[in-house]
């Protein structure tokens, strides 16, 4: 939500009405979130739908520059996912996967069931992973955190880079309706 509300403020004095739209939205996903604040799980596409606050904030702030495909296999819609797992992984995609030299970003994601496992991959097409690895950010911690907490060893987070460039996030955890 910081890294969000200082989008927000580098717009402010650029384009009021974009900033005023981004604050809008904003409200938006607070309101969602806190109104799941008790919940650990949610459906997958409930969570998907969260997701999608968020980025149409973002499509607010790079306009024609951000480009997301998200596709839900049928038989994980309504399997349950950490509540706010997408957010901060695509929010690191975001800040970190961009073209260097147009500055857009493509991301794709995709999540499926795998055997007992329900699988989500976010992945980019920026530089990938340096040699110095993963930088594990507040968000990224964070999701950590609460994967372990969910599953314990019976979770993945895993992070790869691409043969084609970019770099993919996998978690993998176990498939509940």
């Amino acid at each position: 939500m910081f890294n969000t509300l200082n989008t927000i403020s580098s717009v402010v004095y650029e384009d009021p009405r974009k900033a005023d739209a981004m604050l809008a939205r904003l409200a938006g996903l607070l309101r969602k979130t806190l109104s799941c604040s008790n919940t650990q799980v949610v459906p997958l596409d409930r969570e998907v739908e969260t997701l999608e606050l968020y980025l149409e904030i973002m499509r607010l702030r790079f306009e024609n520059k951000l480009e997301v495909d998200v596709h839900l296999a049928p038989e994980v819609h309504k399997a349950l996912a950490p509540h706010l797992l997408l957010q901060p992984l695509v929010e690191n995609a975001i800040r970190h996967g961009g073209d260097p030299r147009s500055h857009a970003v493509a991301i794709q994601i995709t999540a499926e069931r795998d055997g007992g496992n329900t699988r989500v991959r976010v992945r980019d097409w920026g530089s990938g992973l340096s040699k110095g690895g993963i930088h594990r950010g507040t968000g990224i911690s964070n999701t950590a955190e609460r994967l372990q907490q969910l599953y314990g060893a019976r979770h993945k987070l895993e992070f790869e880079n691409c043969a084609d460039g970019g770099l993919a996030v996998t978690v993998a955890f176990p498939y509940q309706t």
